[in-house]
């Protein structure tokens, strides 16, 4: 679902259980239904390159997921929304670079909250 412009996707996606992928970078979401956090089998979700400012609280119910990009969701700040990640025990790697800036003290602090978990960070240079 790359590169097609979606503005929002339907909470019916919550019964695709046997999902283990969602790429959806470079559209026009917003935010992400609640429903996402049914998605049991879900491994890996790339939301590059989106409009997202807040992620669901259910994110946070993905067991198997081990893979998120958030990067260049220009309007999410990352330190609001890390705890919701702190429940997915498979997390390995989170982008959020190029997303709202981060002081070093509050990223080490996403990243000591994430054991485990290689979380990237860049920003651009102001």
């Amino acid at each position: 679902l790359n590169d097609q412009v979606i503005e929002r996707i339907p909470s019916s996606v919550g019964r695709m259980k046997a999902l283990r992928e969602l790429h959806i970078r470079n559209n026009l979401l917003q935010e992400m239904p609640v429903e996402i956090g049914e998605l049991e089998n879900l491994e890996m979700m790339d939301l590059k390159a989106n409009e997202i400012e807040r992620l669901p609280a259910t994110l946070g119910k993905l067991k198997r997921l081990r893979y998120l990009n958030l990067s260049f969701n220009l309007k999410l700040y990352a330190y609001r929304e890390y705890r919701i990640l702190t429940e997915s025990t498979s997390l390995k790697t989170l982008d959020v670079s190029f997303t709202e800036p981060l002081t070093s003290e509050l990223l080490e602090e996403i990243r000591k909250a994430l054991p485990g978990t290689t979380v990237i960070y860049a920003e651009t240079r102001r």
